[in-house]
């Protein structure tokens, strides 16, 4: 199964305009065209706001590649975006990264507790030292995954990067019920005695750190769809 992650860098002041094309006109071209997004969100912390992300599950490239050449070809596509558009692009530029499920996801979703959509939700893209990927996912199964469960964190996903920016690397998507909540956590979480024991000993056997300096954004779920708790993964 594959993955598609999408930033959508908006014009200042007209996140209401891409909202109305993502509410309005665009779910029948989507839902026409095969096209299945599994979240929506706003970010509302984080590097290049104003910004719009939304992620999409696929069976493989081949699906992908041909279900949006289908979309590109469109007629009804290019019309709705000159109509939204309304004689400005809404959208300055859009970044792409392409994910796989992590091996940490697979089997927290088979041990561990089902994903909770709370209200606030955090994307975390993050490096992998390099050649230490099982290492990398093993901690953040036996590990990291736990302490942030215990802490008020609910999993919604977890992915290798395959193309994006930091190779070998990890993005994880983490549902909190709250701002307060989520504060508290990560307060909780570095001053965790097993979390300090396991970045000790990953310092004292590879000098750094497995998982490196996190690129984050706070998310809100859009209001007008629901984010899937299983990203599609069961389907």
């Amino acid at each position: 199964m594959q993955y598609e992650l999408r930033y959508y860098h908006v014009e200042p002041g007209r996140m209401h305009d891409l909202d109305a094309r993502m509410r309005d006109g665009l779910p029948p071209l989507l839902h026409k065209h095969g096209i299945r997004v599994v979240g929506r969100w706003h970010a509302i912390a984080g590097r290049g706001t104003p910004l719009f992300i939304y992620l999409m599950a696929w069976k493989d490239n081949t699906e992908r590649e041909t279900h949006w050449n289908g979309f590109y070809a469109d007629p009804d596509w290019w019309a709705l975006r000159a109509e939204t558009n309304g004689g400005s692009e809404l959208v300055q530029h859009y970044d792409i990264s392409l994910l796989t499920p992590s091996p940490a996801w697979l089997e927290h979703r088979q041990h561990g507790p089902a994903p909770q959509v709370g209200a606030l939700h955090e994307l975390i893209v993050q490096p992998i030292a390099n050649g230490q990927p099982k290492a990398a996912h093993a901690y953040l199964a036996q590990t990291a995954l736990p302490v942030l469960n215990e802490l008020g964190a609910s999993l919604l996903g977890s992915f290798n990067l395959v193309a994006g920016q930091y190779m070998p690397g990890l993005v994880s998507l983490l549902s909190w019920p709250d701002f307060a909540t989520r504060e508290a956590g990560w307060q909780a979480y570095w001053s965790d005695a097993r979390i300090q024991q396991a970045h000790a000993e990953q310092r004292r056997s590879l000098g750094r750190s497995l998982l490196g300096r996190a690129d984050t954004w706070l998310l809100r779920p859009t209001p007008y769809a629901d984010v899937d708790p299983s990203l599609g993964l069961s389907q």
